[in-house]
C-alpha cells in the first residue's frame, strides 16, 4: 500500500468511529468543569527550615552538646509537631480557643489542626512544614506559629544542656581564678620574705 491507500482507509476507519472520537471530545472537558467546580477547594504552604547539630558548627562544643539525630529521629520529630502541647500553645495564640473552652470543643480544633500539618525530610539539614486548609485566610501565621514553638521544643533540650555546661564552667573556672589569686599572692610573700 502507497501513502495515498493508506491515507483512504485511515480515514474511512476514522469515519466509522466518528462518534468514538468525537464524543469524548466534546463531554470530558465539560464533565471534568463540573467535576472541578463540585470538588472542594484545598490551598496548600510549606515553609522549610535548616536545623544544624551544633557540634558540626563549632567542634569545640562536640562535647557539651546534645547531638539531635535528625535523621533517625523524624518519627519523634513528627509525634513532636503533632503534640497537644504545640498545638494547643499555637491555638491559644491564634484564639481559635481560649482557657474557658469545653475540653471536647479544644480537641475539636486541635484535631483539625494537627490533621492539616506534615513534616518530611527535604536533604540532610533541611525539613519542611506543609500545612493544608480548605481556606487561604491565615495560613502563613498558622505555619509561622507552628514552626516557631515547634523550633522552641526541639532545640530546648540542648539549650539546657548548653546552658547547664556553660554556668558549670563559669563556676570551675571562678573556683580556679580564686585558687590562682590565693596562689600568686603566696608566691609574692615567698619572693619577698626570701629574695635572694
Amino acid at each position: 500500500m502507497d501513502i495515498w491507500q493508506r491515507t483512504v482507509w485511515l480515514l474511512g476507519v476514522m469515519w466509522r468511529y466518528r462518534y468514538s472520537i468525537v464524543l469524548p471530545m466534546l463531554i470530558l472537558p465539560v464533565l471534568g468543569l463540573i467535576i472541578g467546580l463540585k470538588m472542594p477547594k484545598n490551598y496548600a504552604t510549606h515553609t522549610s527550615m535548616l536545623i544544624q547539630e551544633t557540634a558540626k558548627m563549632n567542634p569545640f562544643l562536640e562535647d557539651f552538646s546534645v547531638s539531635p539525630l535528625l535523621e533517625e529521629r523524624i518519627g519523634a520529630l513528627n509525634t513532636l509537631l503533632h503534640s497537644r502541647h504545640i498545638l494547643t500553645a499555637v491555638a491559644l495564640e491564634l484564639q481559635l480557643i481560649s482557657e474557658q473552652t469545653p475540653a471536647p470543643e479544644k480537641d475539636r480544633v486541635i484535631g483539625q489542626l494537627s490533621s492539616k500539618l506534615k513534616m518530611r525530610i527535604v536533604s540532610k539539614d533541611v525539613y519542611r512544614l506543609e500545612y493544608k486548609d480548605s481556606s487561604p485566610h491565615n495560613m502563613e501565621q498558622v505555619l509561622n506559629i507552628v514552626s516557631r514553638y515547634f523550633i522552641d521544643e526541639l532545640l530546648t533540650p540542648e539549650r539546657s544542656s548548653i546552658s547547664g555546661s556553660a554556668s558549670f564552667l563559669s563556676t570551675e573556672i571562678e573556683k580556679n581564678l580564686t585558687e590562682l589569686n590565693i596562689a600568686e599572692q603566696k608566691l609574692a610573700h615567698f619572693k619577698n620574705r626570701y629574695p635572694n
